[in-house]
């Protein structure tokens, strides 16, 4: 599903934010 899709775009907006 897209599911794991989003989850990674989440993820790598979180880091980007957190860097």
């Amino acid at each position: 599903a897209a599911d794991s899709q989003i989850v990674s775009d989440y993820v790598r907006y979180f880091l980007d934010q957190h860097t």
